[in-house]
């Protein structure tokens, strides 16, 4: 059990990837362009639909909605810009650098200050 999710969070890792891919073709449609950067936007935003604090559903949108949107995005691409964008996650898988670790940090330790920010604003 434990090998199949680890392999199937392998194939979200590189459908996202490619959806990075196909978002940089030029010749990619618009109504592609932008489900994908809205999956995008949502998938890498400490902003939920449903926040996580709310028990079960709060984590269900992460579970359900973020792998329907890549499901849509890429079922939205063609062919071509899918085989393209595929071999370019193959051959250029995209690695977090220590630049991008550290700004996720950072972006992490904003979000936590603006949550203790407004938690104070609400209790006084």
């Amino acid at each position: 059990m434990f090998k199949t999710l680890i392999k199937k969070l392998r194939i979200f890792g590189n459908n996202i990837q490619i959806l990075v891919y196909a978002y940089r073709q030029k010749n990619c449609p618009l109504i592609a362009k932008l489900v994908i950067g809205f999956t995008l936007v949502y998938f890498f935003s400490p902003i939920d639909l449903i926040p996580d604090v709310i028990p079960v559903v709060g984590m269900l949108d992460d579970l359900v909605i973020v792998p329907l949107l890549v499901w849509i995005a890429l079922k939205l691409l063609p062919e071509d810009i899918l085989v393209i964008a595929r071999q370019q996650a193959k051959n250029h898988p995209i690695i977090p650098t220590k630049k991008s670790v550290f700004l996720s940090i950072l972006m992490a330790i904003f979000w936590g200050l603006v949550c203790v920010w407004v938690i104070k604003l609400i209790w006084k």
